[in-house]
């Protein structure tokens, strides 16, 4: 199993519920968010694989202050009036003391809490993007 596309229904307020596109979620994975912001869900292996894809381009931020990261290429990366922003394809996982893991379902849904709580909208024009704000 390489990845999995998810939809994820619900809100911060009643919870996040994630549905696979097919059937079965696995135990331990981590969030890839892609350019057209769709949702992944990869085992360790595709996740270690994206990050060596990002190359000596690759930058991470903890999540507030909380054990998850995001992890990003520098092309994903903008400065708006001061504020450091992921407005690309990033990757969520869990820090360890000896790197990355995946996460669990329970994880899964607290990072995802936590990223889209820092998340802001950035307008140029007629459109709206997202963007997650790096501490």
């Amino acid at each position: 199993m390489e990845s999995v596309k998810v939809r994820i229904d619900g809100d911060a307020d009643y919870g996040f519920k994630f549905t696979a596109v097919i059937p079965t979620i696995p135990k331990k994975v981590a969030l890839y968010i892609s350019t057209k912001k769709s949702l992944w869900l990869m085992d360790y292996d595709r996740a270690l694989g994206v990050i060596e894809d990002y190359g000596e381009n690759c930058l991470s931020a903890m999540i507030g202050h909380t054990d998850y990261m995001i992890i990003y290429p520098v092309g994903s990366a903008a400065s708006i009036d001061g504020c450091n922003l992921v407005m690309g394809e990033c990757l969520i996982m869990k820090a360890a003391n000896d790197g990355v893991q995946c996460m669990n379902q329970k994880e899964l849904e607290e990072a995802f809490i936590e990223f889209v709580s820092r998340t802001t909208n950035v307008y140029a024009g007629q459109y709206e993007l997202p963007a997650y704000q790096v501490d």
